[in-house]
């Protein structure tokens, strides 16, 4: 196997439990690595955003009596990025029942455009926002868990997008901002390009255009595209050795002259990426750069993740809005931000 720093070879992350999901007899499961309660079996019909929210507030299922809809980062912890199209046929298997190959509401506005709420697609594990006057479909949880940070988001805007003055009972990310707090300092310049992230203990690349910065884009590391902006593809070609024009050659680059004195540089896999989103800013990018980061752009960067029903393709996440999908490795081209360390 060429070693070439992707997720399926690294597998950073905290080890789920062997058995993950307890079926707790009353139309309930918890996930035992996150704490959280969901219900066994979705059965709220497919509506719009805000008739979801009311129907999760009037749920009573296990003769609980707080259920709710989830948040982005809740109802993206479901995800296992190995089994492509079988996602929902997983997690039948895994003590729910009746998971479709749908949409599914998170209770997390998109606050790039407010008028939309992002979903998450239960068949393919990819996640996008959508208009919330669009029909998806509802999966309630309930509690709070210990290892999900919170999304950031404390505001409220209603399906218009229009932003409330209150988000008193709407039943909104913003009201019930659950998760672990983040630290009141996130994120420490440690002085040598490097950026530490107290809340994950993952340590990034100071800059988020580095290639460029470097002078690299102009010594063969960026030119495939027949552009020198820092975008390369993920693969230029599956075979040894690799070419220079690929983003996990870059990192191995980063490695091999040890930069900011370090030579376990990776590619983050989508979860690590996604850590950095900022659900209560308008661009994470812009959030990221007055934080201590610099040169991060409003575009997408390449994950070490790889789609596994279109094995040609790896995931992207767009950094001023946290969208995040697929898009083909030998073909598209987008920016890499280098990590290291954490097991987050």
């Amino acid at each position: 196997m060429d070693i070439t720093g992707e997720d399926g070879e690294l597998q950073k992350g905290l080890a789920w439990p062997p058995a993950r999901f307890y079926d707790n007899g009353d139309g309930t499961v918890t996930d035992t690595m996150t704490g959280l309660m969901w219900e066994q079996s979705p059965s709220s019909p497919a509506d719009t955003w805000d008739a979801s929210l009311g129907y999760a507030a009037s749920k009573g299922t296990g003769g609980y009596f707080d259920w709710r809809m989830p948040n982005r980062k809740e109802l993206r912890s479901l995800i296992n990025y190995q089994t492509g199209a079988q996602l929902s046929v997983r997690l039948n298997s895994q003590g729910f029942t009746a998971i479709q190959n749908a949409f599914y509401w998170t209770s997390t506005t998109d606050r790039f455009v407010t008028a939309s709420a992002f979903t998450v697609n239960m068949q393919y594990g990819d996640a996008s926002a959508t208009s919330k006057s669009s029909t998806g479909r509802l999966w309630a949880v309930r509690g709070d868990s210990t290892s999900i940070p919170k999304t950031g988001q404390t505001s409220c805007w209603n399906s218009s997008g229009v932003l409330q003055a209150s988000c008193i009972s709407l039943g909104h990310d913003g009201e019930y901002q659950k998760g672990v707090p983040w630290p009141a300092n996130r994120f420490i310049d440690n002085g040598n390009s490097t950026i530490t992230d107290t809340l994950t203990g993952l340590v990034w690349t100071q800059d988020g255009n580095l290639m460029v910065t470097r002078g690299d884009h102009l010594s063969g590391w960026d030119a495939l595209d027949g552009l020198t902006d820092g975008q390369v593809r993920w693969w230029a070609q599956d075979t040894i050795p690799r070419t220079p024009y690929e983003a996990l050659s870059y990192i191995m680059h980063l490695n091999s002259i040890q930069y900011g004195g370090y030579n376990d540089w990776r590619l983050p896999n989508v979860n690590e990426l996604m850590s950095l989103i900022h659900h209560g800013e308008s661009s994470t990018a812009t959030w990221l750069n007055s934080q201590g980061f610099l040169n991060v752009l409003n575009a997408y960067y390449w994950t070490s993740t790889t789609h596994t029903m279109w094995t040609n393709q790896a995931y992207r996440v767009f950094l001023q809005s946290g969208a995040f999908s697929m898009n083909p490795k030998t073909t598209a081209s987008h920016y890499v931000l280098a990590v290291r360390g954490g097991d987050w």
